[in-house]
């Protein structure tokens, strides 16, 4: 999943040199479109992530890059799911960052109901804040308080019909 940093993605390349995965799929294209919202952001990240691949040593025919741009979860775990499913792959790991992780689960558990994808969320530790000292770090605050308003908005959409 995508999020700025490289914590999710060094989690990613850990989870394949231990044997846990055997591709990754880069929720981020391969190229930025010019005209992308967030272009230049989308870009550095995209950079980010590949110099990470590249000097953990993964084969380019091990990663996967998706076909556009994504700007919320929903819309990275909905893509995910017709990837599985055109592909006929039956179970994934997704790696949400640490604080987004029940927010990632909540939407795992309602766009995969009823499929036979199995999908595991395995959150990636955050680099700077601890699940146990969030409060005493601004960034921890800013992110946990995201979240509380995500997870609400998420809730809410899911009531009329939209999660």
């Amino acid at each position: 999943m995508g999020g700025g940093r490289t914590d999710r993605v060094e989690k990613a390349v850990e989870l394949l040199q231990n044997g846990y995965a055997r591709e990754i799929l880069m929720m981020l294209p391969e190229r930025i479109p010019p005209d992308a919202a967030y272009g230049d952001l989308l870009d550095m990240e995209r950079r980010m992530c590949r110099s990470v691949l590249e000097l953990r040593g993964v084969a380019p025919d091990k990663i996967h890059w998706s076909s556009e741009a994504f700007y919320s979860t929903y819309d990275e775990i909905k893509s995910l799911r017709a990837w599985m499913r055109e592909k006929g792959i039956p179970s994934a790991i997704i790696i949400p960052g640490l604080f987004q992780s029940r927010r990632a689960r909540w939407t795992v558990d309602h766009l995969f109901k009823g499929t036979k994808l199995d999908v595991l969320v395995i959150p990636a530790p955050h680099p700077y804040v601890s699940a146990t000292d969030w409060w005493s770090h601004e960034e921890g605050i800013v992110t946990v308080e995201n979240e509380y308003i995500k997870n609400i908005y998420y809730q809410l959409k899911s009531l009329v019909g939209e999660p």
